[in-house]
């Protein structure tokens, strides 16, 4: 299991060589967001890595109207 709780790390995280299978990412990576819809029944098939970056930033703001974007973390 790998956290992240940055994703801007996330591209150096997927360059680890323990994510990778032969010679390319593992095909049995499962990346998870907040994983509270997510069952195991068994052990994982590879690698897990859970994105846990909880920020919330706000892109625009129009007096009555906001737009927002919450990572994959956010529950």
């Amino acid at each position: 299991l790998v956290e992240v709780d940055d994703v801007d790390a996330l591209p150096a995280v997927l360059d680890d060589p323990r994510l990778r299978g032969a010679g390319s990412r593992a095909p049995d990576l499962l990346v998870l967001g907040g994983g509270s819809n997510l069952l195991f029944a068994g052990d994982a098939p590879g690698p897990v890595l859970a994105i846990t970056d909880a920020r919330i930033d706000i892109a625009w703001l129009d007096g009555s109207r906001a737009r927002v974007r919450a990572r994959a973390g956010v529950p």
